[in-house]
């Protein structure tokens, strides 16, 4: 994994034609994130198989957004075949390649050989503009017929909006649901959504839930399968302050383990949401510093399907951390922040 994340930074480095250093800065100011977790532990040991996945390009408009797809193969002994979009190419061992994306569009990415177990694909956005306002990347995934994204805002100041990717032959119908702090949300006619074979839908979340500062989606393919994309914008009237994608929740579990979470940094907030059950939680934070129980988030009742939140910019002050979240039932969680 190491091997792979340094080969998409260099490519990185190199097309965009900046240092290192200025890549780094760009990525941490004006940038929103929410970080997921996972309750894989084989995940960051072992390389996962891949086989088909979808890449969903940033729904704007070319001249304001430059995005491209990055695409390593790991393997010190093996290639990869790839099929993109129709087009075949083949990755020899340890090389990576990237191309462009359009504006919304959906690449599917096929892949084939030994080597395809240690294939990472990942797409970049950043703007145009001369004025930074941030640099957002998304994993590539395969096609499912369940997800699960939280942390959305809708606020005055936000744009939420939902891309749905159909890779196969087939229509597939979409059923959303939505969930605030206030129960169930109404989302009108996008409570069933049709999309088209091989086509991408956009579901503007912003006029669907309008005026939510947390929500819960989920996506779920009643016919056929889908790769949604969330992608996430703050806003200063018209003028775009940072951009994110959302990473959905890929797991659904007692147990959820969220990494990387920055110290020192005043917006960092936790959202937990029962999927089906009110759920007895607990949340301990790992750090350099020692293991403690988050104040006030000891065994506390969630209500199922309700977003609850935690503030974590007291809890974390000293270095960088991990958060286990426990609970009797299954739960979703991630960690939400923005920083100018």
């Amino acid at each position: 994994m190491r091997n792979i994340l340094s080969q998409i930074f260099r490519l990185l480095v190199r097309e965009i034609r900046v240092p290192a250093v200025a890549i780094l800065i760009a990525a941490s100011v004006g940038l929103g994130y929410v970080e997921v977790s996972t309750t894989d532990k084989g995940e960051y040991t072992s390389p996962r198989q891949i086989n088909v996945v979808q890449c969903i390009g940033w729904k704007e408009d070319a001249s304001k957004v430059a995005q491209r797809i990055y695409m390593s193969n790991g393997n010190a002994a093996s290639s990869v075949n790839l099929v993109i979009n129709g087009k075949t190419t083949t990755l020899k061992p340890q090389q990576a390649l990237s191309q462009d994306i359009k504006s919304g569009a959906g690449v599917s990415v096929i892949s084939e050989g030994d080597g395809s177990n240690a294939l990472a694909t990942t797409i970049v956005a950043r703007s145009r503009d001369k004025v930074a306002s941030g640099v957002a990347a998304d994993t590539c995934r395969a096609p499912s017929d369940e997800w699960w994204f939280t942390g959305v805002r809708t606020l005055s100041g936000f744009s939420a909006r939902l891309l749905l990717a159909n890779p196969d032959n087939a229509d597939a119908i979409v059923a959303l649901s939505a969930y605030s702090q206030d129960g169930e949300l109404q989302v009108g006619q996008f409570r069933r959504v049709l999309v088209p074979a091989n086509k991408v839908r956009l579901v503007d979340l912003t006029q669907a839930i309008p005026g939510v500062s947390t929500a819960s989606i989920r996506v779920h393919a009643v016919e056929g399968r889908i790769t949604p994309s969330l992608q996430t914008e703050v806003l200063s009237g018209e003028k775009k302050l940072g951009r994110t994608f959302i990473a959905p929740v890929t797991e659904i579990s007692n147990t959820a383990v969220i990494t990387g979470i920055r110290g020192n940094s005043e917006k960092q907030q936790l959202v937990i949401m029962p999927t089906a059950e009110d759920a007895i939680v607990t949340v301990r934070i790992h750090s350099s510093d020692g293991s403690f129980i988050l104040a006030g988030a000891e065994n506390v009742l969630a209500p199922k399907q309700t977003p609850m939140i935690f503030d974590l910019s007291s809890a974390i002050t000293s270095s960088d951390a991990a958060i286990e979240v426990t609970a009797d039932q299954p739960v979703i969680a991630a960690v939400r922040g923005f920083e100018k």
